[in-house]
């Protein structure tokens, strides 16, 4: 059995979407007073908190201990990857090692559960939103250089 993982499989591109999607609707929780922010699109959110999910699974695999629910590890593995990738990109967030990292996703995903929960909280901080924003803004840009050098590799030249 192959331990190498497939091509695609550790980077940002299969998130483009998601970043997307998590992006506008940051923009727009930012710019709307409070009263007038409303929860996340379900889906987005659900997919923005299970790829942070699989970050925090992949530390713990990487630290030899349970992860939170049972994840392939690749998936897990890959995702930190790219988290890390990502954080390590924004000037602000520059991760110094692995607790770093599960400190700035924890946030997020706390900050997720909180807007879903109550749209116009006061404890749902502008300065995380703005954050978080920033974090997939990059992972989204990150995804096209991807996906972009996926789709150069697959052309032929003209002669």
């Amino acid at each position: 059995m192959s331990q190498t993982a497939a091509r695609g499989l550790a980077d940002a591109a299969r998130w483009i979407g998601v970043a997307a999607s998590m992006r506008d609707y940051l923009d727009e929780w930012l710019t709307v007073g409070a009263a007038e922010r409303l929860a996340p699109p379900k889906g987005v959110s659900a997919a923005a908190k299970r790829f942070l999910a699989y970050v925090l699974d992949g530390i713990a695999l990487s630290r030899r201990s349970q992860p939170r629910r049972r994840v392939p590890t690749m998936a897990g593995l890959s995702n930190l990857t790219i988290a890390v990738d990502v954080l390590t990109a924004l000037p602000e967030e520059a991760p110094k090692n692995l607790d770093a990292v599960e400190g700035s996703v924890t946030t997020y995903l706390d900050f997720l559960l909180q807007v879903e929960r109550e749209p116009g909280s006061a404890a749902a901080s502008e300065d995380v939103a703005r954050a978080l924003r920033a974090f997939f803004e990059e992972l989204q840009r990150q995804g096209s250089l991807a996906r972009y050098a996926e789709l150069s590799r697959g052309e032929t030249p003209l002669v």
